[in-house]
């Protein structure tokens, strides 16, 4: 597998511009309606918020992993309901502020190992990838509480 992909997978991490860019949008929507719904384009985002991970020559790849990132965000923080779908050549995340059908972690490994196995070299390596991201995405949700929970201290 070429490792350049594998630890570019695995560095992408949300960054608090993009958190608030997506919060203040889906304020918006709320404000209009509880019962709104659209989507995001994984590929767009990529290109806005993480240019030099778009060079790395797998924007398909990376715009996945990026939409794996914001799917769990999203959906675990309450945020709103979010899908990633599968298109052919773009990654889009379907949001809405209803219920979605139910998918928990594991849909989101195989969605992700699914479109990703040829360039990641084969299934399981593209599922321990994806859980990997999951585990680091969990991990920076629970540092972060515990790092709001600090500062209320004092």
């Amino acid at each position: 597998m070429n490792e350049a992909k594998k630890k570019a997978a695995l560095e992408l991490q949300l960054t608090d511009e993009i958190k608030k860019d997506l919060m203040d949008d889906i304020d918006k929507a709320q404000t209009i309606s509880h019962h709104w719904e659209g989507q995001l384009d994984g590929t767009d985002l990529l290109q806005t918020y993480y240019p030099e991970a778009a060079k790395v020559g797998t924007t398909p790849l990376m715009a996945d992993v990026l939409a794996l990132h914001l799917t769990y965000w999203l959906n675990t923080e309450g945020i709103c309901c979010a899908k990633p779908r599968m298109m052919k050549y773009r990654t889009r995340i379907s949001i809405s502020g209803y219920p979605l059908n139910e998918m928990d972690s594991a849909w989101l490994t195989d969605w992700f190992a699914q479109r990703n196995q040829y360039i990641l070299d084969d299934l399981n390596t593209a599922k321990a990838i994806a859980e990997q991201i999951l585990e680091n995405e969990a991990n920076s949700e629970e540092s972060e509480e515990t790092d709001d929970d600090e500062g209320n201290e004092n």
